[in-house]
């Protein structure tokens, strides 16, 4: 067998190796200023290839929260997110947040905003597991947001899940 023919069966043997393995081992590296800029972005648009490093990495998903924290308007940690079994009401910071389900079992998403309260333009919200999503709000009308909670729209699939797990935490951006 010749050198060249035994540094390609290597080089196979290699890509099939690296092709076979966890996707945690074969995650890109991302920078720390790269995650603070994907927290603080003014954008709902989600870049799949840090959404998936931080599902893989704790220690991005630590990096990521403290500067989601320290940017949002209020944030609700998990304890303090558990929706009330009755009414599904969150209240975060001064917001209140409800969720209301309709004969057809069509959900809004609710936030009240007091008068004295910033405006806020994104809800972020991120599960024990590294899971979220972010979402735009739209305008406030007389101190309302209404939001369909539309399945139907591959941004808000995984929405009311999250808005429903008391282990969510919640950013308003």
């Amino acid at each position: 067998m010749s050198r060249q023919s035994e540094e390609e069966q290597a080089a196979f043997a290699a890509l099939q190796e690296l092709r076979s393995a966890p996707a945690q081992q074969a995650a890109p590296l991302i920078s720390t200023a790269t995650i603070v800029a994907y927290a603080v972005r003014t954008t709902a648009l989600s870049d799949f290839r840090i959404e998936q490093a931080m599902r893989s990495a704790p220690n991005l998903r630590r990096v990521y929260h403290h500067a989601l924290s320290q940017h949002a308007q209020a944030a609700s940690a998990q304890a303090l997110a558990a929706a009330e079994a009755q009414t599904e009401l969150r209240i975060i910071g001064p917001y209140r947040l409800e969720i209301l389900t309709e004969d057809d079992d069509m959900a809004w998403l609710v936030i009240r905003i007091p008068k004295a309260a910033p405006d806020i333009q994104f809800m972020e919200l991120r599960g024990k597991d590294g899971t979220g999503a972010r979402i735009a709000l739209g305008n406030a009308v007389a101190g309302v947001i209404q939001l369909p909670l539309d399945p139907g729209f591959a941004e808000m699939e995984s929405v009311p899940e999250l808005l429903r797990d008391p282990a969510t935490e919640i950013f308003l951006l």
